[in-house]
């Protein structure tokens, strides 16, 4: 049996960014990254729900290839059988390696609810195996979860003709390990470079013309909720993923100032309070379509863009100046 080290991360939203946090909380080399990472937000320029797309920035594990943190090997599937696949995922395992099956949603994974149903925009990552089963971080029931699933479910799923393909027809896999010859430490200097970003668009490297960063998402979010047509949900992932990224800019700040009673800390607790009650409007507006949901979330999503605002005016925007 191999199992490879994984703490069940902060953050559910977008499954890449959530593993990967996973993996580099495990190595006390990289453990900080929580700190001086996952801070920005970006989402299409749009008026619709269905194409926000809302992520953090620079976190998914191409990103921390470029900067050195991590190994990554990517396979054309094309290249093995049912026989030497199974084989050569698990050597890549007994080599300390993750496995990220981009391909693999829930369709293929009978623990599912949606399996052989539909398919969900979702991955499968693998941390480890045993004689009839590989470990995996998948998700169940909409929440992300760490799961058993048989070894030739994945194989097969995998190697199906029917499976999703990339834009070029190609269906790969990728491998990631920690680069052991590097690491991260918490650098003040760049939490507070991170927070200015997300309240200061300028700062924002390498912007693209069709994105909106930081806290603009917040407008973005709110126009796209309210163009919604009669009768249609709203995508939950961007409201959560607001409110995971609040959860972390908390944590951030209590890394900086340790004492409880600091109103640096108070005030981004509040406003991380805020971020889910819109996140629970969100949930409550999917089961009943009320539309006073809606106005309700846009309120208090206002009310956080305002209080944040002034939260970063008054304790945070002069910081190391």
């Amino acid at each position: 049996m191999v199992k490879l080290p994984l703490v069940f991360p902060p953050i559910e939203t977008y499954q890449g960014y959530s593993f990967m946090l996973g993996i580099m909380l495990t190595d006390p080399a990289y453990s900080d990254i929580q700190y001086n990472g996952y801070i920005q937000l970006e989402c299409q320029k749009t008026e619709y729900m269905s194409s926000v797309a809302l992520i953090f920035s620079n976190a998914l594990w191409d990103d921390y290839a470029a900067l050195g943190y991590v190994e990554k090997s990517v396979y054309d599937v094309a290249n093995f059988n049912e026989k030497t696949l199974m084989r050569f995922l698990c050597e890549r395992l007994d080599q300390g390696e993750y496995l990220l099956l981009y391909d693999v949603d829930e369709y293929y994974l009978s623990n599912a609810d949606t399996y052989k149903r539909w398919h969900v925009n979702h991955d499968t990552y693998v941390y480890g195996y045993d004689e009839q089963y590989f470990f995996a971080q998948a998700y169940q029931k909409v929440h992300l979860k760490q799961l058993t699933i048989k070894k030739t479910e994945i194989v097969k799923s995998l190697l199906s003709k029917r499976a999703r393909k990339n834009e070029d027809r190609v269906r790969h896999f990728g491998a990631i390990k920690l680069h052991k010859g590097g690491g991260i430490k918490a650098d003040r200097e760049i939490m507070l470079d991170g927070i200015k970003a997300f309240f200061e668009a300028d700062r924002c490297e390498g912007k693209n013309p069709d994105k909106v960063y930081g806290i603009g998402v917040y407008q973005v979010l709110m126009n796209a909720i309210r163009n919604l047509d009669e009768g249609q949900k709203v995508d939950l992932r961007p409201f959560r993923c607001v409110w995971e990224q609040k959860k972390l800019m908390r944590n951030r700040i209590v890394y900086m100032y340790p004492d409880a009673n600091d109103d640096r800390c108070k005030v981004i607790s509040q406003i991380c309070d805020y971020t889910e009650m819109v996140f629970r409007h969100m949930m409550l507006y999917n089961m009943t379509l009320a539309k006073k949901e809606i106005e309700k979330g846009c309120q208090i999503i206002q009310k956080v863009m305002e209080e944040e605002k002034m939260w970063y005016e008054r304790y945070i925007k002069e910081e190391g100046v």
